[in-house]
């Protein structure tokens, strides 16, 4: 329950941190919502918010990588490479969208083309540690 809860804490404190700096960047290159008659905001939104969580999300993962006991199980280093890979895919995806706007059906086919590619190399989740200590299998 520990690593949980100290992933947890990483992740939030990491995003606290990074949200604000993103909000800046955000603005200064231009990269917001504006207002239009579709909208209910009243000023230009940064739409750049999905960097700071799939860092705050891919952060803790890495690291309990290295933690013997966190219930992570990562076989291989190319199986490392196929989740943090797909996952940065991913969320480039998400910053390309947010940025110039990509069609739905490009977005997934994009995303397929990711999921299989992650399937044929060898990325497979086997089970999933639960919080209380138990293992749910999903296979």
């Amino acid at each position: 329950m520990t690593t949980y809860l100290t992933s947890f804490i990483v992740s939030f404190i990491f995003v606290c941190i990074a949200t604000p700096i993103l909000i800046k960047i955000g603005l200064r290159f231009g990269f917001v919502d504006q207002v239009n008659q579709r909208k209910i905001h009243r000023g230009a939104i940064p739409r750049i918010g999905g960097i700071g969580i799939s860092l705050g999300t891919l952060l803790p993962i890495f690291l309990l990588c290295f933690f013997v006991h966190s219930g992570v199980v990562i076989k291989t280093p190319n199986n490392m490479f196929l989740y943090f890979g797909g996952g940065l895919a991913i969320s480039l995806l998400g910053l390309v969208d947010d940025i110039k706007g990509v069609n739905a059906k490009i977005k997934l086919l994009f995303q397929i083309v990711i999921a299989f590619f992650a399937t044929q190399h060898g990325a497979l989740i086997e089970s999933l540690p639960m919080p209380w200590g138990d293992r749910k299998s999903v296979v």
